[in-house]
Parts: structure tokens; sequence; C-alpha cells
């Protein structure tokens, strides 16, 4: 006798208690946030994505459960409305579920993709009964069906017309998950604090209708965050911006400001600044002391801590005039206040950043404040960088500035002047074999103003991490 065999009264005791369970997740069609196997009924197979792909537009389809990471979706709910809806995120890549081109039609693919909070991404539960759902997308109103009922591993699950079929009912098991709860969800970028996001040198928070850090403002505020930009001077000298920081900081955090949203005691930001960004918030602290106590975290992105040879090029070149010309048609145009060349790009010059970093460091450090950094790098396969204009200047920092040479530069800024605080690495996000990262690249631009564009980095994801670290930290 097999002594390990269950009894009936066991077996119906189990089967009770998982069939509670899951009608408590469920009830109200309200799921609990959470790991999920949605398994369909006609064949028993799991919701998949094809091949544990992480790539975006990768197929989801039916496949024979085994307990595998990108078989197991995290289940969260994404508005409080009636009915509720939801979005379905890998716990392998975080993507989301997602009908593909947001199609309206019979027979549009299911996919996972980046976030990017539109409606076809977020789906309805429709009770059918005995613990199955039909899950409705909310753009099209179609059903998630797998196609042509078939039963077969890899077999396409595609959006469809309500009908009866077994292949549009699907249950939601709980399962355990080694991932943690994805980046992707809506409040996993709601920090104790706001994100301030500073611009560097030539542009300001908005140009041309373009955001200088691209999708990322819209990415995180659709996960709770919330987000400003520094309405600092794209050609300001250090000083002047750190001025201005101030009183942008100050108004943030102002109860009473027009731009605190709501009124809110919000206390203290969160920098991100890229590049130039970085530099105006250490001279502002240096400036006024007392604002360290506004400021919770700096995360700086490829910012020139000590310099950039690429500085040192541009004022031992003959340059400069014309380069001084071309910044104030560009500032004319984008309406900068105290547009002034020289007083922007000269500090920036390895030399003068040492005897500045010794007037910052003056001060003691940046004690209670979270400090961290991260550098950007073209690396050799260049063919697959877009931005042409930062493969030159690249170039000129490796070979044509004067000593020493800075071969690993990101177009602008070497690797060895980006760390600060705590180093988090260069690159980080990046898809081995791709060209590496430029120095508009870290900001989701891959060409001067245009977002994306950045072949083998997904720069809302990268900031999504970021940022939802700093609400894990406390911050």
């Amino acid at each position: 006798m097999n002594r390990f065999k269950r009894s009936p009264l066991t077996s119906i005791r189990t089967a009770f208690l998982g069939s509670f369970f899951l009608l408590f997740s469920l009830n109200g069609h309200c799921l609990t946030d959470g790991f999920y196997k949605l398994t369909v009924k006609h064949s028993g197979k799991a919701l998949t994505v094809k091949g544990g792909s992480t790539a975006d537009a990768q197929n989801v389809v039916q496949y024979t459960y085994s307990g595998a990471e990108h078989q197991k979706w995290y289940i969260e709910k994404t508005s409080d409305t009636n009915p509720e809806t939801y979005m379905m995120i890998s716990a392998k890549s975080q993507k989301v579920a997602d009908i593909q081109g947001a199609s309206t039609l019979e027979k549009a693919y299911l996919q996972q993709y980046h976030f990017n909070g539109n409606n076809n991404q977020r789906f309805i539960l429709e009770d059918v009964g005995s613990g199955y759902f039909k899950i409705k997308a909310k753009h099209s109103g179609k059903m998630l069906a797998v196609q042509t009922a078939s039963t077969a591993n890899d077999a396409q699950v595609l959006q469809y017309t309500s009908g009866t079929g077994d292949n549009q009912k699907w249950t939601f098991t709980p399962v355990t998950s080694a991932a943690a709860a994805p980046t992707s969800g809506s409040q996993a970028c709601n920090t104790k604090y706001p994100v301030l996001l500073l611009h560097g040198i030539a542009l300001k928070d908005n140009t041309l209708g373009y955001n200088y850090f691209g999708r990322i403002p819209a990415n995180l505020r659709a996960r709770g965050a919330t987000v400003f930009g520094g309405e600092q001077d794209a050609w300001g000298s250090t000083t002047s911006n750190a001025d201005q920081l101030k009183k942008r900081i100050l108004q943030i955090t102002d109860p009473a400001s027009t731009s605190n949203p709501g009124g809110l005691n919000l206390g203290k930001v969160n920098i991100i600044g890229h590049s130039k960004g970085g530099l105006d918030t250490r001279e502002m602290l240096y400036l006024y002391p007392t604002m360290k106590d506004k400021i919770a975290s700096i995360t700086t992105m490829a910012t020139p801590h000590r310099g950039t040879a690429l500085a040192d090029w541009v004022f031992t070149s003959g340059l400069q005039p014309y380069l001084g010309f071309a910044v104030k048609i560009l500032s004319f145009l984008q309406g900068d206040r105290n547009p002034d060349f020289v007083a922007a790009a000269a500090p920036m010059r390895r030399a003068d950043m040492v005897t500045t970093n010794n007037k910052w460091n003056s001060l003691g450090g940046y004690t209670g404040i979270l400090s961290q950094s991260y550098a950007a790098e073209i690396k050799p396969d260049t063919l697959k960088q877009l931005d042409v204009a930062l493969l030159a200047t690249g170039y000129v920092m490796g070979n044509l500035a004067p000593n020493p040479k800075e071969p690993y530069n990101d177009g602008a800024v070497p690797t060895s002047s980006a760390p600060f605080g705590t180093f988090k690495g260069t690159n980080v996000g990046v898809t081995a074999g791709y060209g590496g990262l430029t120095h508009f690249g870290i900001t989701d631009r891959g060409i001067l103003i245009f977002p994306g564009l950045t072949p083998g980095f997904d720069g809302p994801a990268f900031y999504r991490n970021v940022v939802a670290n700093l609400k894990t930290a406390g911050y």
C-alpha cells in the first residue's frame, strides 16, 4: 500500500480549500495583486511568452505549464472604476500583455510590450461561472482566445468577438515567483518624495514639443511618481542655474506654491540630473547649504564630475566663436533667459573641475543625502548607434583632444568622469551586442530631441528601475 496516497477526504478538503482561495481572490471580479498562472479551459495550457523572450512585440501563446517565469503573470488592478481593469505583467520580462498595434480587428495578436498606459494593455474580467473568466481587452471589447481552439503548444492567443467556446475561458491560479513585484506596476514609482528631472546643457525641459527626457516623465507618472522639471537655463552658468534650481525646489516643496500639486507638504525632492544638471545641483548645495534639507537623493546620469576632454578641445580648437554664435540662435528659439556659451561650457574643462571639486568638497560631503551615479559609453559596435554626431565627438575625445585622451566615453563625457557617490555602473540596462549608449541615449533620446531610437536600451524601463529602487529605499 502506498502510504503517501491521498484519501478521498484529503482530496476533497484540498479541492475545497483551493476553490475557496480562488473564489476569495476573484470575489467581485477583483483579483488581489500578485503572481498567477492563467490556464485556458479547452486545452488546460498556460498563457506563456513564446520562447521565454524578453523582447518587445514577442507573441503570447498557450503552452504546457512547467512553472517557468515566462508562464507567470503579475496581475495588477489599474483602475478603481466599475468594471475594474487589470494589467498582466510577465514575471520574466516585466513587460505587459498588449494587443498588437492597439488593433480593434478580429484575430489581432496578444504580445508583450513595454508599458505605455494605453487601453490595449488593460483588461476586464467577465465571470462565466465555475471559476472561469473571459478576459476582455478594454480598447476593443474583444476577448482573449486561443486561435482556432487549438490544443497545440505555441498556439497563438488573440482577441476575438465574445463567444461560447472554452478557448475563451481562463482560470487564475495564484503561484509563487522568484521575481519581485514588477516595476511595471501602477504604483511602483510612487516615491515618498517627488522626482525632479534636471536637464543638461544645450536643451531645456521641452524643446519644440519634445521633453528632454523623452518618454520617461510620462512613464514614471503612469506608475505613480510625481515628476517635475528643473526649469533652469540650457546655456546658463552653474552659478545662475544653481539660483534657479534653488527657487524651483522651494516652489515644489512649499504647500502654498502654485507649482505644488494640491498644496501637498512634499518636504524634499529626489533629484535625477543628467550631465550638467548634476553640476548645477552640486553648485546649488555649495552656494546654499541649507538646501541640503530639501534634497532626499541625488542621482546623476553621465555627469562630467571631473570634466571632459571635449570641453578642453572646444576651447583649444578655435571653434568657440562659431559655437557661441550657434548657441545664441538656439537660445533665442528656446526662450533661454541668459545664454552664455563660455560660462556654461568652460567650467567643464578638466583643470577647471579640479578646482571646482576642491571647492564643492570643502563642505564635507553630502551626509544624509543618498548619492549615486551612472555612466554611458559608446561601444565598438557603432553600426547600431544612430547618433552619428556623438560618434564624431566621441572620436574627437579619444583621438584629437588634448592629452590625456579619453577613448572610453559617451560622445560627451568620459566614463571615468561620471562616478559620484555610489557608482552604479556603465550602460546598466543595455542589451549585450548593441553599440553601447550615447550621452543623449541615457535620457531616452537617440538623435538630438527625438525620443527612443536607442537600440538595445529601454530608457523608460531603466528609469523605472531607478525610481522604484528609490521608493523601496524609503525615498
